[in-house]
Order: structure tokens, then C-alpha cells, then sequence
């Protein structure tokens, strides 16, 4: 059954490499001398699958969202691999060189794996109310870190749920290492079936994204086989999920930039090779209706960005940029992951996204990096003169050095990379 899966997902990549087309020229941001960085955590176990990633730059804490995903969500990996969950490390401990690093497991009650898909660090104001987005939260504010976990559980009845993901979000003590408290939040009811990021504007205001509308194994199939533009965006209250969007190409990466005052949302849409930009208008207030007409400020702000390449996850860095990783072609991508096949180790591409307060959008290419050097990075950000990267099927995590910007491609509406 798996090998079907296999040809499947193969096939279905050949269909979209179809439309690929070459990629414009971008002026470089520049980054250089690439490396791979291995990780283990403190029992030593190698880690493998870091999908995602989240940074404290107030605190300096990197925080990291893995598992092993060519291990089925039900199955135990072998001991010398890192099951499945969030990890810490300080962004000091990169400065050391090395070819490995050891992480701090962020481990959960049970003792449970978890398996861990997108991650985002929210931080309070004032210890509560609404968090800021822009990066400008004091060392001292409450920090709450959430993911969206796709493992196996036991209900209240004691019943094993195996196809149910659930939001966690994990309280953060001052060492941003040791977890005060942790909550979980269930889909059900809410028409998500297949979540894939959250980002949260306030502890009890979540944006979700949900890649694949149909919620059985073969309608995700179907939706993906046929591209289906099905994807959504929600936002999840008291009152329940809001669909934003339900029209996008496979909805992955999200990401919430404050513009004259107003909160807008990057989404990354992996099949339609996009990122759209949403006004979200005035959410933090109960109305169910969240979007509003554009602020005059900003009627230049383009709603598409079309790129060349499948963006992934988006993640801030302390330049205040967003960083983008995008897989350059989706058929090696597929062969990586079916059959991690050497020759097909694929390419990434990263992206540096500034959006300014009169609605310009300036966008570049930091680099382009080989499959053989790290394959198939999922996130990417900017820390100090680091560039980090993450890939969903790689081992550990790659770093390179970042050059001064000297050029940007600046875009308005209408425009394309």
C-alpha cells in the first residue's frame, strides 16, 4: 500500500512540474559558506524532521518543531532517533562552530511524543491581552508557543483517536526551556480536517490554516491529484472557526505583519507557487466578519505575489523581515519523500519579504541551495549574521552567513518576480 502511495505521489508531482516555469531574476540579499548543523537532544538521539521553527530574538531562543516523517504518525522510532516534538536552543550556541549541537526537548507531561506540524511564539503584552506581531515584546512578557500536533491520542473515554489533530500550546517559563503549563484544543466541529500552521493574534484568537479541504485519505488525494484550489484560512474564537479564505492552492505558511496599524496576513500557497496578502481589518474585535476595505494608506499593497518556486513556512527575523522557504521544483520534492532517493535531493529557494507602511512590497532572493548541501528546507530565518534553515525530511538543521543587502527588486501591484 505504500509503494502505491509512493507512485502516486510521484505521479501527481510529474503533473504539477508541468507548470513550472523559470524563475525571473532576483537581486541576492547574499549569503555564503552553507553548513550543515546535526542535532541531538539531551539522550543524544539524532534529530530529524525540523518542519518548522520559531525564535524568541528578545531572549535569544530558537525553538523548533520535529519529527522523523517517514515514520508513520503510529509508529515508535528507533531509539537513536528523536521521536517527535518541540526543542530549544540558544541562538548564542550557533557562534560555536561544530558539526553538532545539543537541543533542550521541550517534553511534555505524559512523556508522549508529539508530532509537531508548523509552530509560532506568541508574546503577551503586559503578561496578557492582545500579543504583538512585530517582534517589540519585552524579555519579561508572557510567551506561549503553539503548534498543531497530528499524534495519536487517548480521549477522556480512553479511546486512541488517530485521525483528530490538535492545537497545542505549551506556557514558557523566563528560561524560555521548561514549560509552565499546557493546553490542547480540539478541531473537531470546526470543518478543519487537515491543519497545517497556526499563528495566534491572542491566546483565545487563532488563525489556522488548513491545507486540503476534504477530510478522508483518498478526497486529500483527489484534491491533490487534481490541484484542487480547496485550501482555507480560518479564524478560530469562541464563536468557532471563521473561513477568511476557502479558495487557496494548498494553504501552508502563515504569517501576521501590523501595517498603519491594521494586521495583514501572509499566506503561502504551496501549489499556486503565491503568496497572498490579506487585510484582516479589525480581528481582535468579536464581529464574526474580520476583513475590512483597505486602509487608504496602503491601496497599493498587492493582494498576490506570484513566485517561481512552492513557498513553504514564513517566519520573522530580527531585521523584521519575513524569510520564506520554497521548494524550486515539487517533482524532486516528491521523489525525496517517497523514496529518499539520492539523486533527488531537491533544491530550495529562500525569500526575503519587506513590506513597508505605504504599501510596498520588496522582495529578494537570499539564495538558492543545493539538495546536496541540505535538502528540501521548510523554513527559514534570519538571525544576527545567521541564515537558518529547516527542512521537514532533513537531519538537523543547515546555517549560513548572511551579506548585507546591496539591492533590492521592489514591487507594487500587478507586479511579478
Amino acid at each position: 500500500m505504500r509503494g502505491r502511495h509512493r507512485a502516486l505521489t510521484v505521479m501527481l508531482s510529474l503533473v504539477l512540474a508541468a507548470c513550472d516555469q523559470p524563475d525571473a531574476p532576483l537581486l541576492p540579499y547574499g549569503a555564503s559558506h552553507c553548513r550543515s548543523l546535526a542535532l541531538h537532544d539531551e539522550d543524544g538521539r539524532l534529530v530529524v524532521g525540523v518542519e518548522d521553527m520559531a525564535v524568541d530574538h528578545q531572549r535569544g531562543m530558537l525553538y523548533l518543531a520535529a519529527y522523523n516523517r517517514r515514520i508513520a504518525l503510529d509508529e515508535t522510532p528507533a531509539p537513536s532517533l528523536y521521536p517527535g516534538g518541540l526543542l530549544a536552543l540558544a541562538l548564542d550556541d550557533l557562534e560555536k562552530g561544530g558539526e553538532s549541537l545539543t537541543v533542550t526537548s521541550l517534553t511534555r507531561a505524559d512523556h508522549d511524543a508529539m508530532r509537531p506540524h508548523g509552530l509560532d511564539l506568541w508574546i503577551g503584552q503586559n503578561g496578557d491581552g492582545n500579543g504583538d506581531r512585530n517582534g517589540n515584546g519585552n524579555a519579561d512578557h508572557k510567551r506561549i508557543l503553539y503548534s498543531i500536533d497530528r499524534a495519536p491520542y487517548h480521549d477522556s473515554r480512553g479511546r486512541l483517536i488517530t485521525d483528530q489533530p490538535r492545537i497545542i500550546a505549551l506556557g514558557l517559563d523566563e528560561s524560555g526551556t521548561l514549560i509552565t503549563h499546557i493546553t490542547h484544543q480540539s478541531f473537531i466541529g470546526t470543518g478543519l480536517c487537515h491543519p497545517n500552521m497556526v499563528v495566534a493574534l491572542a491566546p483565545d484568537r487563532l488563525l489556522i490554516s488548513n491545507d486540503l479541504a476534504s477530510c478522508s485519505k483518498s478526497g486529500r488525494w483527489a484534491d491533490q491529484m487534481f490541484n484542487r484550489a480547496n485550501g482555507a484560512v480560518a479564524l478560530l474564537d469562541a464563536q468557532g472557526a471563521t473561513k477568511l479564505r476557502d479558495d487557496l492552492a494548498f494553504a501552508n505558511g502563515l504569517a501576521v505583519a501590523d501595517l498603519d496599524g491594521r494586521p495583514h496576513l501572509i499566506i503561502a500557497e504551496t501549489r499556486g507557487k503565491n503568496l497572498r496578502i490579506l487585510d484582516l481589518g479589525d480581528v481582535r474585535n468579536p464581529a464574526p466578519a474580520p476583513a475590512l476595505a483597505p486602509a487608504p494608506a496602503l491601496a497599493g499593497l498587492p493582494k498576490l505575489i506570484a513566485l517561481a518556486a512552492a513557498p513553504d513556512n514564513i517566519n520573522r527575523g530580527d531585521d523584521g523581515a519575513f524569510y520564506i522557504a520554497a521548494l524550486d521544483h515539487l517533482l524532486s520534492y516528491a521523489l525525496f519523500r517517497a523514496f529518499n532517493a539520492p539523486f533527488s535531493q531537491p533544491d530550495s529557494i529562500i525569500y526575503r519579504l519587506e513590506l513597508t507602511a505605504d504599501g510596498r512590497v520588496h522582495l529578494s532572493k537570499v539564495l538558492k541551495i543545493d539538495g546536496k548541501v541540505f535538502p528540501g528546507a521548510t523554513s527559514a530565518v534570519k538571525s544576527g549574521s545567521h541564515l537558518i534553515m529547516g527542512s521537514a525530511f532533513g537531519e538537523g538543521l543547515a546555517i549560513c552567513t548572511l551579506h548585507s543587502a546591496k539591492e533590492k527588486t521592489t514591487m507594487g501591484q500587478g507586479d511579478k518576480p
